[in-house]
């Protein structure tokens, strides 16, 4: 499962800007994940670029992760 270390990341690696998209979603510190914003953020494509990116979202996405951290 990917990891995130920081609550908002930026562009400062050369990461693609729509995966940035997706981590921020992913990473908002004692909020659950906005499910709709994640649908859409999906429906433009997961990127290889992040390894465990495209499965972690695509778990979260079939409700087999929970929307809220546990």
């Amino acid at each position: 499962m990917l990891l995130v270390a920081q609550s908002q990341f930026d562009n400062s690696h050369n990461v693609n800007p729509h995966a940035v998209e997706i981590l921020n979603c992913l990473a908002r510190p004692g909020k659950p994940i906005d499910r709709s914003e994640l649908e859409k953020l999906a429906f433009h494509g997961i990127t290889d670029e992040i390894k465990g990116l495209r499965p972690l979202v695509w778990r979260i996405l079939l409700n087999y992760l929970p929307l809220e951290a546990a």
